[in-house]
């Protein structure tokens, strides 16, 4: 997305409030990132909104990758439409650009769809969307005009104004049972190479003292070493 390192704070709040909100998890919203997020970037569309559209095809069992290369798809389609599609979208009054020849953000360019496809049949909605989208993004599509344009800028503003989520949602996670035995192990961690850093000289200096006298051991006759085995038991 062009992002500086400054804004790493913001994409965590970004990824922690998206997992709150949908079935997206962290990893699989950057899996879907890696394949959608430099497109989105070169069409000035958002990290929030981009993460939007991922979320809600996530709830609708479309995650990860498959979610970035749909997102892709969808974009690429729309950047370098076929003569086919060009053609449909006059026929039907749809463009996936403003007026100034910007591309519009998903939530503009769903209900631009919603809007030029409503008078058609099922067969023939379908038929216009796998022409302009492909058949590859197809699902993706519908799921985000089921979802609606509402709905994404519901979740788009939602990351725009989540600053804080990602320390938040660490504190739930602390505030429990497993937090604190984290908590605990990690002390005892701790504490164990603190132990280890001080005991370490000693140590060593008594398995040297006890190898020399093994190897000692080990040179006398074998009469001595029973001898001293016996004097020992």
């Amino acid at each position: 997305f062009g992002l500086e390192a400054g804004d790493a704070g913001h994409v965590a709040d970004v990824l922690a409030e998206s997992s709150a909100r949908t079935n997206a998890s962290v990893s699989s919203m950057g899996e879907a990132f890696k394949y959608v997020a430099p497109v989105a970037n070169a069409m000035n569309i958002s990290l929030e909104e981009t993460a939007a559209a991922i979320g809600i095809l996530s709830d609708a069992g479309i995650s990860g990758s498959q979610a970035g290369t749909v997102l892709r798809g969808v974009l690429s389609r729309l950047a370098k439409p076929s003569e086919q599609a060009i053609e449909l979208m006059e026929g039907i009054g749809f463009s996936a650009y403003d007026s100034q020849g910007n591309m519009k953000s998903f939530s503009e360019i769903i209900d631009s769809v919603r809007v030029s496809t409503e008078n058609l049949s099922e067969e023939q909605k379908n038929n216009a969307l796998v022409t302009i989208f492909g058949q590859e993004a197809l699902s993706g599509v519908l799921a985000l005009m089921e979802a609606g344009p509402d709905e994404i800028n519901k979740l788009t503003e939602s990351y725009l104004n989540c600053d804080g989520a990602a320390e938040g949602m660490a504190s739930t996670i602390q505030n429990n049972l497993k937090g604190s035995w984290d908590e605990f192990t990690s002390a005892l961690e701790g504490a164990a190479i603190a132990i280890g850093d001080v005991l370490l000289p000693h140590i060593t200096k008594a398995v040297d003292w006890v190898t020399k006298i093994v190897s000692a051991f080990a040179d006398l006759s074998p009469e001595l070493q029973e001898n001293i085995v016996k004097w020992g038991l």
